[in-house]
């Protein structure tokens, strides 16, 4: 065993088939030991579990950010989780596509004006409908930027779909400045308000997060020189989008273990891999599945919940 490293017997029986995972790193540079203490969070589009409490990394360094170019794996993480975390029974939802035609601008801050230029009108048209969106920059074949956009409105004040599309259409056309090209007035925009229909939550979710979490279109590349190009941020949240805890529940080593394979086998596991393929060795995993099935399950196993459920925002 490392000089460094020490092991409490009680510590490896718990963790049982983890075995040296288990151990507790203690070198110069930990503050927090590593431990293993299930958690789960649950959140209005599924959960993010974790078998480890702490870290035995070292402290991060200093460091100034450097140019953003696209969206980096922890940025889609992140993406994705607080996507998970809005709670969509509260608002209504639109969901929205803004694209360029033949002409863009050569630098990010000007895609980035031109979003603002549209949002500062249609925040200002809603200002008492609308709490909040959430946006993000993709990238087409042809290295045209365009954004996706989830707008959040106060719950039985979303307007109507056709006629939203046509307002959005004619400020998105004026905003970049192509006033008069009728093709892009006609295709600029896209408008769905979503609804929840037989596939409840977890079909919404799904169907926003493939669009809004594309990592193959993350980025721009020059086509001539093939050189990545900078971006800035390419997410973000603006107002009061409604966002929910459902809780945060703890387990025994025994509790994990049968967590992980009733995941492993719930419901949408049949169509994906990274799903079916959870078991009680990863040390974590985030899952969009229904939190109500979620916390049945962990009530059954006798998780305990740490952390209670925050009320919905919705008005009932």
């Amino acid at each position: 065993m490392h000089p460094h490293c020490t092991a409490s017997g009680g510590a490896c029986r718990a963790a049982g088939a983890l075995g040296n995972a288990a151990i507790t790193a203690q070198t110069p540079h930990d503050h927090r030991a590593l431990r293993f203490c299930p958690r789960v969070e649950v959140l209005p589009g599924g959960v993010i579990a974790h078998a480890f409490r702490g870290s035995n990394a070292p402290p991060p360094r200093e460091s100034t950010r450097g140019v953003v170019c696209g969206l980096s794996p922890r940025a889609a993480k992140r993406l994705r989780e607080r996507l998970m975390g809005i709670d969509w029974v509260a608002s209504d939802v639109s969901f929205l596509t803004l694209t360029y035609h033949h002409e863009w601008g050569a630098h990010w801050r000007d895609w980035k004006a031109d979003l603002r230029r549209m949002m500062r009108v249609v925040c200002y048209r809603f200002a008492d409908t609308l709490d909040g969106y959430l946006w993000r920059l993709e990238f087409q074949k042809r290295v045209a930027p365009h954004y996706h956009l989830i707008l959040c409105w106060r719950k039985g004040h979303r307007p109507p779909e056709k006629a939203l599309q046509s307002w959005l259409a004619r400020r998105w056309n004026a905003a970049i400045g192509e006033t008069g090209d009728l093709a892009h007035l006609a295709h600029g925009v896209k408008c769905i308000n979503a609804q929840v229909t037989t596939g409840g939550m977890g079909k919404l979710l799904g169907y926003m997060v493939k669009d809004v979490c594309k990592s193959d279109q993350g980025r721009a590349i020059d086509k001539e020189t093939g050189e990545i190009m900078g971006t800035g941020r390419t997410w973000g949240i603006v107002g009061n989008v409604p966002m929910r805890d459902m809780g945060e529940w703890e387990m025994d080593a025994d509790g994990w273990a049968e967590f992980t394979r009733r995941i492993a086998a719930g419901p949408g596991a049949e169509k994906s891999w990274y799903q079916r393929s959870i078991n009680e060795q990863w040390a974590g995993f985030t899952v969009m599945i229904d939190p109500d099935w979620a916390i049945g399950i962990l009530k059954e196993l006798g998780a305990v919940c740490i952390s209670p459920p925050a009320p919905s925002a919705k008005g009932e």
